[in-house]
């Protein structure tokens, strides 16, 4: 879904008065506060009729295109519409059908997780440390991904259902929707503490899979042997760069997590209230 259009009629005309040379200005779907209808009209630079995507200006005005200046509605709007553009608008939104895994995929995953033990088996046998936790970590990942697709789904079906040209977007509708929101991100951020609970044991893990395939003994030992060691290798690299990205939070409890990300949205309504043009 597009949140933002073409400003036309008496929005566009709200847009040109705060328009600057080489800029469009493009006007949101209706949000209401306190029983009134109010839009935003944001504005992007344009190149060779391309739209760029950031935002350099952000402009609330009311239904009949009179600009919003009363500090504390314009505050409220920011936070409706931040929300409005994360729920519903193609470059947030857009997203969240994408995270939701192919069953397909998770079935090969599976099958690769089987080949990973098989290498993971050889390393038990020889004292590796952290054989027995990465096998765990290894067995539980499917499922989890399997519940986290269900809550997104959840999460879409809800978005989809407020996506038509009669709904007005306010706070009854985003408290509603942050509901599944929320228990999606906290779903995926379990998926990534259990990855996390190995991060002790995969560069020995991937040292000693990458040592040992290398050696003609593992070799006569049969294929399945080395493709396991090769898959551990490869597939120790994936969890360490799952890792990587949630590095800022990976030491975080569930609700230090929630915290974070509450911050982050504070941050970015307060940017977008500094972007305000009067």
């Amino acid at each position: 879904m597009l949140v933002f259009m073409k400003a036309e009629g008496i929005y566009k005309e709200a847009a040109e008065r705060y328009m600057k040379k080489g800029e469009i200005g493009r006007v949101s779907y209706p949000i209401e506060f306190e029983g009134k209808k109010y839009r935003e009209i944001v504005y992007n630079r344009v190149f060779l009729g391309t739209i760029r995507k950031g935002i350099l200006g952000v402009v609330f005005i009311t239904e009949d295109g009179k600009a919003v200046t009363d500090g504390r509605i314009i505050k409220e709007l920011a936070a409706l519409a931040y929300n409005m553009e994360v729920f519903f608008d193609e470059t947030y939104a857009g997203s969240i059908p994408r995270a939701i895994t192919p069953e397909k995929e998770i079935q090969k995953e599976e099958r690769d997780f089987a080949q990973m033990k098989r290498g993971l088996e050889i390393l038990k046998n020889e004292n590796v440390k952290g054989t027995d936790v990465v096998e765990s970590i290894l067995s539980k990942l499917p499922g989890l991904k399997r519940e986290n697709n269900r809550v997104l789904k959840e999460l879409v079906d809800r978005v989809k259902s407020f996506e038509n040209d009669s709904v007005v977007f306010n706070k009854s509708i985003m408290d509603e929707i942050a509901i599944y929101y929320r228990r999606a991100l906290l779903k995926n951020f379990q998926r990534v503490k259990l990855i996390a609970k190995g991060i002790n044991y995969y560069d020995e893990i991937k040292r000693e899979a990458a040592r040992r395939k290398k050696k003609f003994k593992y070799r006569f030992m049969g294929r399945d042997v080395v493709e396991g060691l090769t898959k551990l290798e490869y597939g120790i690299n994936y969890l360490k760069r799952v890792i990587n990205v949630y590095s800022k939070v990976i030491d975080m409890s569930e609700e230090e997590y929630m915290r974070f990300l509450r911050e982050m949205d504070r941050e970015n309504i307060n940017h977008k209230i500094s972007m305000v043009r009067a």
